[in-house]
């Protein structure tokens, strides 16, 4: 198993970055690299999504929208939740 490095990600990462990193990551995947576990990479990111959610529900019932889009809103926070939940239960 090789080495593996941590980088912090900024929280303002730009476009440049983002493909960079993605390119770098499916040469790695490519080439059949072992980048080690990602289970609690996985899970950490449930908690932020399901913290997204909330926060969608929350600014959806604040603003003046539509019935139409609140009910989609609602749909999207949901979807959201529910990717949470399984990304916060992973085990690898």
């Amino acid at each position: 198993m090789s080495e593996a490095g941590v980088h912090i990600l900024n929280h303002e990462t730009s476009p440049l970055d983002t493909r960079r990193l993605v390119q770098t990551l499916t040469r790695a995947l490519l080439d059949g690299q072992d980048l080690g576990p990602r289970g609690h990479h996985i899970r950490a990111v449930g908690l932020n999504l399901a913290q997204l959610s909330r926060e969608m529900q929350r600014a959806a019932e604040a603003f003046p929208f539509d019935p139409d889009m609140r009910v989609e809103l609602d749909r999207f926070a949901q979807a959201i939740g529910q990717l949470a939940a399984v990304a916060s239960t992973y085990r690898s």
